[in-house]
């Protein structure tokens, strides 16, 4: 059975797709922004036990974080924004609501669910993919390919306090045995695919 992690889910579709044509046969969710919990549970309804949501942060440790929504695409943080990155756009990022989520990690989510391969990899967590990465701890090498977002040293970070560099993924990525590639998608973040070799 191939297993896909879709971290940071958004409105599902990225888990959803994974399942269309059987290339996946399970699908496990992570989402906790409120605006698109119900959107995801009625989309994903069809598939039954094929995909799982799990209303949890995932990070490096276990915890409670403070999660904001901003007014931009239904998306939000546990960052704060760095204000120098999105001079011109503040309206995008006002914060229309926040609140404590319980944070996990993949680490101890595998152990207890039994999970002995991710196939793919999905982080699209808005400045705490290498958090989410960092969480997996031996889990690591269970993990057969996968795309995270992180900023490269040319680039404005758009979060405050985060350390979801270019450098620093790439370089923990490749020493867990991935081959790396990165891809500008804005100017502040792009996407870093990651396949074992």
């Amino acid at each position: 059975m191939k297993v896909y992690f879709d971290v940071g889910a958004h409105d599902g579709r990225d888990g959803l797709n994974s399942l269309v044509g059987a290339k996946y046969q399970k699908c496990y969710a992570f989402e906790i922004d409120k605006r698109m919990i119900d959107e995801i549970k009625r989309s994903s309804k069809i598939w039954g036990d094929q995909y799982v949501l799990i209303e949890k942060a995932v990070g490096s440790k276990n915890e409670t974080m403070r999660y904001k929504s901003f007014k931009k695409s239904n998306v939000g943080s546990l960052y704060d924004v760095n204000s120098e990155s999105i001079k011109g756009r503040e309206i995008h990022f006002e914060i229309v609501d926040e609140y404590d989520v319980e944070v996990i990690t993949l680490a101890d989510f595998c152990k207890k669910n039994n999970i002995e391969c991710i196939d793919h990899l999905h982080i699209d967590t808005q400045g705490n993919d290498y958090e989410v990465i960092l969480g997996l701890g031996d889990y690591i090498n269970i993990v057969q390919s996968g795309e995270l977002e992180c900023y490269d040293t040319t680039q404005k970070n758009l979060y405050g306090n985060t350390t979801n560099t270019l450098e620093n993924c790439k370089t923990y990525l490749e020493a867990a045995g991935f081959e790396c590639s990165f891809e500008r998608q804005s100017n502040h973040d792009g996407n870093l695919k990651f396949k074992r070799l």
